[in-house]
């Protein structure tokens, strides 16, 4: 659902211009969910919400689940890398030469603090220390965190504030247009029954993944000596393990956010 909303050219504009406080002249959709996989050895790339515009490349991804331990932190991080690279190593061309590839922005919304730090935006990009002249950040990644704590400033917009408060709590502030186009969308969505359908469709192809998915591992497994009945153990306890966590997880709560958005 994310992702159907988000995808939606004019608030994914409305959304960047307010996160990066510039104007954009022109965006285009590249594709929601969509997957980059140009190596038979490396793992794919399935993108939430991709963007082009104005000569960058954007990515906005919803994460649900994290922590900001030092392992939690470097399997954030790292992804980011690798989804940069992704998203420019299809632009290069011989004949133009590294410097005509694209920026790229890579937008983490995350339903927890990534970093501990309570921030509501943190900002990663590279640069060299000791030079007295600014560069161009080409490759820039912004996590975004919707439960930060009160009082820890930045120089995120009041739009983006309410954005982030708008997915934990389904709240409309008053004069917010970005907050108030995306929750237009969330209402239209949920008494459509074409969007239900699709809903539910997509919902259905996930499942069967999972469940082929269960079955090449189950089928690997058995390659290897493990039983039948040691399988069917390990795979009922995973499902009650998965219920449990869903039942406690806060980021599976009964709000109508972009999050959290239930259309049963």
């Amino acid at each position: 659902m994310f992702w159907k909303i988000m995808s939606r050219p004019a608030i994914a504009k409305q959304f960047l211009e307010s996160l990066f406080r510039r104007s954009i002249k022109s965006i285009e959709f590249s594709g929601g969910q969509s997957t980059h996989k140009e190596f038979a050895n490396r793992p794919g790339v399935r993108f939430d919400v991709e963007f082009h515009g104005d000569g960058k490349i954007y990515d906005i991804e919803m994460q649900n689940s994290g922590s900001s331990s030092e392992k939690g932190i470097l399997e954030l991080t790292n992804r980011a890398r690798y989804y940069h690279a992704m998203l420019t190593q299809s632009k290069y061309d011989r004949r133009r030469g590294y410097a005509a590839l694209p920026d790229s922005y890579v937008i983490f919304i995350c339903r927890f603090d990534p970093f501990g730090e309570g921030r509501e935006v943190y900002r990663q990009e590279p640069c060299i220390l000791g030079l007295e002249r600014q560069l161009p950040a080409h490759e820039v990644t912004m996590y975004l965190c919707t439960r930060y704590k009160n009082n820890v400033g930045t120089t995120v917009s009041k739009d983006i504030l309410g954005f982030l408060n708008y997915l934990e709590t389904s709240r409309v502030p008053v004069g917010n247009t970005l907050v108030k186009s995306a929750d237009f969308e969330v209402k239209r969505m949920r008494h459509s029954p074409e969007e239900r359908r699709d809903y539910m469709s997509w919902q259905e192809v996930l499942y069967n993944v999972r469940m082929r998915e269960r079955d090449l591992l189950a089928e690997s497994l058995k390659q290897c000596g493990v039983s039948d009945e040691l399988l069917k153990r390990a795979f009922a306890l995973a499902a009650e393990k998965s219920a449990v966590e869903e039942e406690d997880d806060p980021n599976v709560p009964g709000s109508s956010g972009l999050g959290t958005l239930n259309l049963q």
